[in-house]
């Protein structure tokens, strides 16, 4: 196992400096022995490199490379502006969220992972691979030999314009996403960049033969919304949201294309629910002052776990008895409860409060069914009886919908034309 790694940045202080085109700003090179330097140009705000110096580079193939005897060409060539496919694109969203996570956890707000610096990520990692160096500056091979085409942030700046300030980490050799994150973590200039409060959008980018490309970035006017630090998934529909900003009095947010809500006083970190229903979905936050407005926009993959959940159960019950006919219509209802989230059997048990009707059996477990039936005789018409069914769920615990309640009538009447007519059932033979 063997590891490489090289971190740069490049700001444009946008409070007290104009924004630089690529070829006014500067990039001072240092060596691992000027790290305190490295440190106190991070503090200054001015265009800055930090290079960890890594030791003799080794290709990281699986078998030694003999690059006067045999070369594929490179698929890219130039400096940029091809969007290569993602390889993996799961170990790109661990790094993403790897990356928040240790931002976060220091009380800084999480970066938005955006497809400009995905593709300029990916483009480099896939071109150090195929054209056999490790370095930030893009190069391509020409007869064997490495030549220069341009440097790393007129590169990023072919994917991700209007920008005032980027940074880049690089590293190879590492085979997980866990890996890769620890150890530029354990680096200075990479643990830098990943904790940069100057940044606020994040690219990833990773390419056979365990090449990493980590691009930072911001870009004027532009405020991210982002949804659970940037998780691609979520069980919950309520969520967290951080909203970048600091100038805005209100904003309002809406789901996919629905109704705003009101507006509320502009903060950076809220809460939100999302529609109750599996699939992919955006939240859209409008933000304004006096003179400017702004929108922004995330998306989440919500993946609703199914629970358990008492169902298949009426709110009422009426019964009515007749006094001339000393009948009950309906002499008999069964009612079948089910378990309408999963698939787990649930155990249940009735309490009645009632002494007009009973029910058997008391004990039973879904989908068994249970049966109420009126009982007695009454010899008083218009006289109205109450009661209840209660049907609660005792394993498992703390199942959506239970204890449920039934709502109990019995009508007392005396009519001799009173009769009840059920709908006609017909059942044909295929």
């Amino acid at each position: 196992m063997w590891m490489e790694f090289i971190a740069m940045n490049v700001h444009s202080n946008i409070f007290n400096e104009p924004r630089m085109s690529p070829n006014q700003r500067t990039v001072n090179r240092v060596s691992l022995a000027h790290v305190f330097l490295a440190f106190a140009l991070i503090f200054s705000q001015k265009p800055f490199l930090v290079q960890a110096a890594p030791p003799p580079p080794e290709t990281g193939l699986d078998s030694p490379v003999n690059l006067s005897t045999s070369f594929e060409t490179s698929a890219l060539a130039g400096c940029g502006g091809q969007s290569p496919s993602p390889v993996n694109e799961s170990f790109e969203q661990q790094v993403v969220e790897l990356v928040n996570v240790e931002r976060t956890s220091r009380g800084l707000p999480p970066l938005k992972r955006v497809s400009l610096l995905d593709q300029a990520s990916r483009y480099h990692a896939m071109d150090m691979q195929q054209d056999l160096y490790f370095n930030h500056d893009t190069y391509d091979r020409v007869n064997s030999a490495l030549q220069l085409v341009c440097t790393w942030d007129v590169r990023t700046s072919s994917f991700y314009t209007n920008w005032n300030s980027i940074g880049e980490n690089i590293a190879s050799g590492s085979t997980t996403p866990q890996s890769v994150v620890s150890a530029r973590m354990g680096s200075s200039g990479h643990r830098a960049n990943i904790l940069n409060t100057t940044y606020r959008e994040i690219g990833v980018g990773f390419f056979t033969g365990n090449y990493w490309v980590q691009d930072f970035g911001q870009r004027y006017s532009i405020y991210p919304l982002i949804i659970n630090n940037e998780a691609a998934v979520t069980n919950s529909n309520a969520v967290s949201l951080y909203v970048y900003g600091t100038n805005f009095t209100e904003m309002r947010l809406r789901n996919d294309d629905l109704t705003w809500s009101n507006w509320m006083p502009f903060q950076n970190y809220t809460s939100w629910q999302l529609p109750n229903t599996t699939g992919n979905h955006t939240v859209t936050v409008e933000m304004r002052n006096a003179s400017t407005t702004r929108t922004s926009n995330d998306s989440i993959y919500l993946e609703l776990v199914p629970t358990p959940e008492l169902g298949n159960l009426p709110e009422t019950l009426t019964f009515t008895y007749n006094v001339r006919e000393q009948k009950f219509y309906p002499s008999l209802i069964t009612l079948t409860p089910l378990n309408t989230g999963d698939s787990t059997t649930l155990v249940r048990e009735i309490l009645v409060s009632g002494n007009w009707f009973e029910v058997t059996p008391v004990l039973g477990s879904t989908p068994e069914a249970f049966e109420i039936k009126p009982k007695g005789k009454f010899t008083q018409p218009n006289e109205t009886y109450n009661g209840t069914v209660i049907v609660e769920v005792t394993s498992p615990e703390n199942v959506e919908g239970s204890p449920h309640t039934v709502a109990m009538t019995l009508n007392v009447i005396d009519d001799t034309n009173y009769a009840i007519f059920l709908p006609q059932v017909i059942k044909s033979t295929p």
